[in-house]
């Protein structure tokens, strides 16, 4: 893995992960990982499209999951 920061972006490079929306989501969810971060593979073994549908990810395209949090504004 390959970590790097660009502007507000911090990158995590992998050469090849399941799902970078997988790792993403896990990442996120115990808070592991910082607002605006780019999860990124050279290829995927298990990615998934719109509707779970099968993504082929061979190495040679661009695939990466970004994490944002919401954030809630209670002012009225």
């Amino acid at each position: 893995m390959r970590n790097w920061q660009y502007n507000k972006f911090n990158i995590h490079h992998y050469k090849q992960l399941s799902s970078t929306n997988d790792v993403a989501v896990a990442m996120a969810k115990s808070r592991d990982i910082s607002d605006f971060s780019i999860i990124m593979a050279d290829s995927q073994l298990n990615g998934k499209g719109q509707f779970s549908r099968i993504w082929h990810s061979p190495t040679g395209n661009l695939y990466f999951s970004l994490v944002i949090y919401h954030q809630i504004n209670n002012e009225q």
